[in-house]
């Protein structure tokens, strides 16, 4: 029997959401899956010309070995409290 917890962290701006889930069916150890989803209203109004350049600034600090942060998400004291629990807690 797969049992499983879901945990959504949203940006204070509402620009993005992560999603953090925790699957456990007694046998494995406990996984966790971490996803990001964006708003495509806020990825869709920038210039056709921002968003090249941008995927081209990934691509160059992919090629030379950087590390390129994608998204920021702003996250208030009380959700992060609830996030801890939330890691912490067994699954029931």
């Amino acid at each position: 029997m797969i049992k499983d917890k879901k945990f959504l962290i949203e940006c204070t701006c509402g620009c993005s959401v992560l999603s953090i889930a925790k699957w456990s069916d007694g046998v494995f150890p406990d996984e966790y899956i971490i996803s990001l989803y964006s708003s495509t209203f806020y990825e869709k109004q920038n210039p056709i010309w921002y968003n090249i350049k941008d995927r081209l600034k990934h691509i160059w600090c992919a090629i030379t070995g950087k590390e390129y942060y994608f998204y920021d998400i702003v996250v208030d004291m009380d959700r992060l409290e609830e996030f801890k629990k939330f890691v912490n807690d067994p699954i029931e």
